[in-house]
């Protein structure tokens, strides 16, 4: 016969949560993320990993976050993840890919430039007006994605037009009605 007695430890309160050199985000936007204090505690990693992607979310790509320091004093918990924020990723490069169009006709219409930060509004209008110069040119199925890729500590934004087919008329034929006026 196996027996075991367990003995509780002391009843410890959570006394304080913090991120230190975070600005970007309050303290309880970055515990939701981290996954809780207890998730902070058991599974460092994964919370590290959570705050990471909370900060690349918002284009911040070279955020270093450190693993939580846990600090256990009489009856309490204090819990401390460092965060090395960095500087918010800017647009790096803009262009079209994939259009039959002349470059030098779109291009004009890139209006977000380099070094400037991502906001897709600004992009979103791009698209619209991709679209309308393609509608003018009866491309009537026209659709236009954006791609955002990480380049280093930047981004570069594509637009893709799809243009469809191209609707054309036939030959014109004249029937009947000889002497029609």
């Amino acid at each position: 016969t196996l027996v075991f007695t367990a003995v509780p430890g002391p009843h410890l309160r959570l006394a304080e949560v913090s991120f230190p050199g975070a600005t970007v985000f309050s303290p309880s936007r970055l515990i939701e993320a981290a996954g809780g204090a207890a998730t902070m505690m058991a599974e460092p990693q994964e919370a590290v990993e959570r705050v990471r992607q909370l900060y690349r979310e918002s284009h911040y790509l070279t955020t270093k976050v450190h693993p939580p320091d846990v600090a256990e004093t009489t009856g309490e918990v204090r819990v401390a993840m460092a965060v090395e924020e960095g500087p918010q990723a800017v647009l790096s490069e803009t262009k079209i890919e994939g259009s039959t169009l002349p470059a030098d006709e779109l291009s004009k219409m890139l209006t977000l430039q380099a070094g400037k930060q991502y906001d897709p509004l600004d992009a979103a209008d791009v698209v619209l007006r991709l679209r309308m110069r393609y509608l003018e040119l009866g491309y009537p199925n026209v659709r236009v994605s954006t791609l955002l890729n990480p380049v280093g500590p930047n981004l570069q934004l594509v637009f893709r037009p799809n243009e469809g087919p191209r609707p054309g008329v036939g030959d014109i034929v004249r029937k009947g009605l000889r002497g029609a006026r």
